[in-house]
C-alpha cells in the first residue's frame, strides 16, 4: 500500500511539475506582448487595445462554467467523457456566437457606453475573435482530465509563444490595431480547429450529445459560474470606471500601473491547488488540517510579503525598464498596486473550497463589488487615478479579513491558531528592516533603470535574507508585545 501511495504521489508530483513548466514558459512569454507593443503603438492605440482585452477577459465568463465541468465529468467515467467534452463545446460554441453577435450588432452603442474613443471599429473583430476563443477554451482542460500532462504543457507553450508571434508581428510591421486584431482572430482559428481535431480523434465514438449528462452539467456549472460572474465583475470594475472617466491615453497609464506579475499567480495558484488536494486527504477533525493552511500561508507570505516591498520601492525602475518614458506617470498606481501581491499570501478562497463553502464565496465577492462600487467615485475625486487602484486595495483587505473570520469558524480554531502568527511576524520584520538600506542604496547611485533596480534589488534581498534566516536558526522568534503565541501543530 505505502508503494502504491509513495507512486501516486510520485506521480501527481510529475504531472504538477510538468503543467507548471508549460504555464511558466506561456507566463513569460504573454508577459513580453504588452511590453512590446507599448512600444510600437501609440499611447491611444495601446489603451484601446488594453480595453479591448479587458472587454475579451470579462466575458470569459460566458465559459458558464462549462469548461471546468470537464475536469468532473471526463474522469468519472471514460464511457461518457467524450458525451461530457460534445456538450461543452455545443455550449461554448453557443456563447460565442451570441456573446460575439451582441459585439458586433451593438458595436456602435457599446462604443459610445464605454467612453473609449476610437474603440468602436474593433468591437466585431472582437466579436469574432472571442466566439473562437470560447470554443477553443477546453483544449488543454480536457488533455490534462484525461491525465495527458505533457502534452497539456506543450499545448500551452506552445499556444501562448503562437500568440505572441501572432500579436506582436503585426504590430511591430504596420503598427497597427486593425492588423493585430485580425491575426488575433487568426490565432482564435487555429486553436479552435486544434480543439475540433483533437478531441475528434480522441472521442471517435462518443463525440455526441448526451442531454441527460448535459443537465448533470449545467447542476454543476451554474453556481460556479454565478460565483464568476461577480468576481469578474468586481474585479475589473475599477478599470472600466477609469477608462469611462479618462481618455485613452490615461487608461493606458493606468493599466500599465495596474501589471500583475506572472509569478505571483503561478505561485499562488499552485500552493493553493496543494493545500486543497491535502486537506481533502484529512478528515474534517484532523489538526493536520490547521498545520498544512498555516504551512500555505507561511510559504506564500515568504515569498510575496518581499516581493511586494521590493516591487514599491523599485516601482521606478521597473515601470522605466519595461515600459517608454511616456508610462512613467504609472509609477504611483504600481506602487499601490503591490499591495496586492502581499494580500495574495492568504489563499482563502482555496480553504473556502475544501470545505465547499462557495456560497461565501459569493459573499467575499459581493463585498468587495459593494466596496469599489460605493467608493471608487469619491476616491478618484480625492486622488485622480491612484484613488481607483487605492479603493481596490481596501476592498481587497475586508473581503480577505471577513473570509478568515469565516475561516476560523470552519477550522474551530481560536484567533491565536487561524494564522501563523510567529512566522508572519518575523516576515513582516526581516521584510521591513531591509527597507532602510534599499532606500539608502536607491538615493546613492543614479544608474540606467536596469542596473539600479537591480542594486536596490540585491541589497533588499540580502539584508532580507540575512534577518529572515539569522532569526530562525536561533529559532527564538517571538511576538511578546501582541501575546500571540504559536500553537500550530506539530510545532
Amino acid at each position: 500500500m505505502t508503494g502504491r501511495l509513495s507512486s501516486k504521489a510520485g506521480s501527481t508530483t510529475r504531472a504538477a511539475l510538468s503543467l507548471t513548466a508549460g504555464r511558466t514558459v506561456g507566463f513569460a512569454i504573454t508577459f513580453v506582448i504588452p511590453l512590446v507593443l507599448s512600444r510600437y503603438l501609440t499611447q491611444e492605440a495601446f489603451g484601446v487595445y488594453k480595453y479591448i482585452f479587458l472587454v475579451y477577459g470579462t466575458l470569459g465568463f460566458m465559459q458558464l462554467g462549462m469548461s471546468e465541468s470537464l475536469y468532473f465529468f471526463v474522469p468519472r467515467s471514460k464511457a461518457a467523457a467524450g458525451h461530457a467534452v460534445a456538450n461543452a463545446v455545443v455550449t461554448l460554441a453557443m456563447a460565442g456566437v451570441a456573446s460575439g453577435a451582441v459585439l458586433v450588432v451593438f458595436a456602435h452603442r457599446l462604443g459610445q457606453a464605454s467612453g473609449v474613443e476610437g474603440l468602436e471599429p474593433y468591437l466585431p473583430l472582437l466579436g469574432v475573435f472571442l466566439a473562437l476563443m470560447l470554443i477553443a477554451t477546453p483544449l488543454e482542460i480536457v488533455m490534462v482530465s484525461r491525465k495527458q500532462h505533457h502534452l497539456a504543457s506543450v499545448t500551452y507553450a506552445v499556444s501562448d509563444g503562437l500568440r505572441a508571434a501572432l500579436l506582436i508581428a503585426p504590430t511591430v510591421m504596420t503598427r497597427s490595431l486593425g492588423a493585430l486584431m485580425a491575426c488575433a482572430i487568426v490565432f482564435a482559428g487555429l486553436r479552435a480547429a486544434a480543439l475540433l481535431t483533437y478531441v475528434t480523434a480522441a472521442f471517435t465514438r462518443t463525440l455526441r450529445i448526451d442531454r441527460r449528462l448535459w443537465a448533470e452539467q449545467w447542476r454543476y456549472a451554474i453556481p460556479f459560474t454565478i460565483a464568476v460572474i461577480i468576481e469578474v465583475v468586481q474585479i475589473n470594475l475599477h478599470q472600466y470606471v477609469v477608462a469611462a472617466r479618462f481618455d485613452a491615453t490615461m487608461f493606458a497609464i493606468y493599466t500599465v500601473g495596474c501589471m500583475q506579475i506572472p509569478l505571483v499567480d503561478l505561485l499562488a495558484t499552485s500552493t493553493a491547488n496543494v493545500m486543497m488536494v491535502r486537506m481533502a486527504e484529512t478528515p474534517p477533525a484532523d489538526p493536520d488540517r490547521i498545520r498544512i493552511w498555516h504551512e500555505a500561508v507561511e510559504r506564500l507570505a515568504l515569498v510575496f510579503l518581499p516581493l511586494s516591498v521590493a516591487l514599491a520601492i523599485t516601482a521606478h525602475s521597473v515601470i522605466a525598464l519595461l515600459y517608454p518614458a511616456a508610462y512613467l506617470p504609472a509609477v504611483p498606481i504600481f506602487t499601490i498596486a503591490t499591495a496586492l501581491i502581499a494580500l495574495a499570501a492568504f489563499p482563502v478562497d482555496g480553504l473556502l473550497r475544501v470545505y465547499a463553502d462557495t456560497r461565501f464565496l459569493i459573499v467575499m465577492n459581493l463585498i468587495r463589488f459593494g466596496i469599489i462600487a460605493g467608493g471608487i467615485g469619491w476616491a478618484l475625486a480625492a486622488l485622480d487615478m491612484r484613488g481607483a487602484i487605492l479603493i481596490t486595495v481596501v476592498a481587497q483587505v475586508v473581503a480577505k479579513v471577513v473570509a478568515l473570520g469565516r475561516i476560523r469558524v470552519l477550522l474551530q480554531v481560536p484567533l491565536a491558531r487561524l494564522l501563523p502568527w510567529r512566522d508572519l511576524g518575523l516576515t513582516v520584520i526581516a521584510a521591513s528592516a531591509a527597507v532602510p538600506p534599499a532606500l539608502w542604496a536607491r538615493h546613492s547611485f543614479t544608474l540606467h533603470p536596469f542596473a539600479e533596480g537591480a542594486v536596490i534589488a540585491a541589497t533588499y534581498g540580502l539584508v532580507y535574507l540575512a534577518v529572515i534566516t539569522t532569526a530562525r536558526m536561533r529559532g527564538r522568534w517571538t511576538l511578546p508585545r501582541f501575546g500571540w503565541q504559536d500553537n500550530t501543530p506539530g510545532r
